[in-house]
């Protein structure tokens, strides 16, 4: 009895005089889930405040069409378009949508998924040349700032859905993260800010080429006689190809005299198809009658150009300003360009 007394005193001194086994490590807290990218019209990611103007169509749209054969081959190269590819891994040939914004604080470039031929932070990278910073704030998204000399740029890559690249202030940029991110909810898109909104709904819909100014325009910037476009509180223009003709809309809104304003529009446009600017553009080969329509809110013209002419003219002046299109010496005729 004693010595089973003796051995469980003994065992029960080497069990308090044993090491405590390690506490086990606590466990990683969960985090919640990250909410899924908020993805929408690339429109919506640009903010209305600061806005100054912006253009927003389809690079695709404009590849496809026969019309635009001859410009393909004199200007808009598989060369060129190749280069271009190369140098930010977007095709324009393959994208659906796209957009450039202008704001006091920079510029803002916003493209959809579906023209990609890598992944567009590659080349963003290499063109930073060692000042990359990158991030990724979220599963689904990166975020890459940098300079490109002296100047500041940043990258958002939403998914692969949506890149957006800012010039001159990454906030831009941010902004577009925010918004996918479900931030910023307070912040009223482009579209839709007391400036573009009052514009007819159908401008504001997608379309192959959008373009949007807001007022007040300086009449210093302006032509002389434009003056009234300067009063006008903001300008959108619609351009849609119909066959060998391109469909021109332009409005201007505001507060208009419904006779001496709209007359005042068609003498204006009369007056620069009558420039050597609107000759060079053609604008006085129209398929019909220009048309202008005036109320208290709008003022609209329309008109269909002949579009060979029209982009032949555009070549011919980037030609002369730019002197990047060809070897041609400033001024000089293009091959298969009308006057």
């Amino acid at each position: 009895m004693r010595s089973a007394q003796r051995f469980i005193a003994a065992c029960l001194l080497w069990h308090c005089a044993a090491p405590a086994p390690p506490p086990s490590e606590p466990a990683a807290p969960q985090l919640p889930p990250e909410p899924p990218l908020q993805l929408g019209t690339l429109t919506d990611f640009v903010p209305a405040a600061g806005l100054r103007w912006l253009v927003a169509g389809s690079p695709r749209y404009f590849a496809q069409q026969p019309a635009l054969a001859g410009t393909r081959e004199r200007w808009l190269t598989e060369q060129r378009l190749d280069s271009f590819a190369q140098a930010t891994a977007v095709d324009l040939r393959r994208t659906e949508r796209a957009l450039v914004a202008g704001f006091d604080l920079g510029t803002l470039y916003v493209v959809d998924g579906t023209g990609w031929v890598r992944p567009p932070q590659e080349p963003f990278i290499e063109r930073l040349a060692g000042s990359a910073r990158e991030q990724r704030p979220h599963r689904d998204v990166w975020r890459i700032t940098g300079l490109v000399g002296s100047t500041p740029q940043a990258l958002v890559r939403l998914d692969d859905a949506v890149l957006a690249v800012a010039v001159r202030h990454p906030l831009l940029a941010r902004i577009v993260e925010y918004r996918a991110r479900g931030r910023l909810q307070d912040v009223t898109p482009a579209l839709r800010g007391a400036a573009l909104s009052v514009l007819p709904p159908e401008l504001l819909e997608p379309g192959p080429l959008r373009a949007y100014v807001l007022g007040p325009l300086s009449p210093q910037d302006l032509p002389e006689g434009a003056g009234m476009v300067a009063a006008a509180t903001a300008i959108a223009a619609a351009l849609e190809l119909e066959g060998q003709w391109l469909s021109l809309r332009v409005v201007l809104a505001g507060y208009w005299d419904e006779n001496s304003d709209g007359q005042h529009l068609r003498a204006l446009w009369q007056a620069l198809a009558d420039s050597p600017l609107g000759a060079t553009l053609a604008l006085s080969h129209t398929r019909e009658a220009v048309t202008v329509q005036a109320s208290r809110q709008h003022l609209q013209l329309a008109a269909m150009l002949d579009a060979e002419r029209v982009l032949a003219g555009l070549e011919q002046l980037a030609a002369g300003r730019l002197g990047l299109l060809s070897g041609a010496p400033a001024g000089a005729q293009r091959p298969g360009s009308t006057r």
